[in-house]
């Protein structure tokens, strides 16, 4: 049972003609405006990729950890819906430890335990975050990214 999460960003993932202003973007503008691309997912052997380019990644990110917290606060499903079609990544607790996935998209599932997912989603977390502020150093002045970046250097959950 392994996972791999992993992520490529358009080339237009930080605006660079000053038209945003990223030290007072929202969360909302972070999560969903900002920073699209492809998302690889790969559980089990099974691939359950979204390489569609325009995939919200930091949104995918901070929804993943909030999937995570809630399966280790003892809730047996969750899903993430991608906010611009009606595709879903399912995941199903099968037992205490082990989280079934399966998508809307592709055929198959596969398994994963809950501390292999919590690694998985972590590293995910931290790398979307370290690219973004690769991407748009400006990001060093907004607040709620702030937080989340000092929150994934601490292995928080936020």
């Amino acid at each position: 049972m392994t996972i791999e999460i992993g992520f490529r960003l358009s080339k237009d993932g930080c605006p660079k003609d000053g038209t945003r202003d990223l030290a007072k973007a929202s969360e909302m503008d972070l999560r969903y405006d900002l920073f699209r691309g492809d998302l690889w997912l790969r559980v089990d052997g099974m691939d359950f990729s979204a390489a569609w380019n325009w995939v919200p990644i930091l949104d995918a990110a901070v929804s993943f950890r909030r999937i995570v917290d809630d399966f280790e606060h003892g809730k047996d499903r969750a899903v993430f819906e991608f906010t611009e079609s009606d595709h879903e990544i399912r995941f199903e607790r099968e037992s205490d430890q082990r989280i079934c996935v399966t998508t809307t998209f592709a055929d198959g599932q596969g398994r994963v335990t809950l501390s292999d997912l919590r690694s998985a989603v972590h590293t995910f977390f931290s790398r979307i975050l370290e690219e973004a502020l690769i991407r748009c150093p400006d990001l060093k002045q907004n607040a709620r990214f702030l937080d989340w970046y000092r929150d994934s250097l601490s292995g928080g959950k936020t």
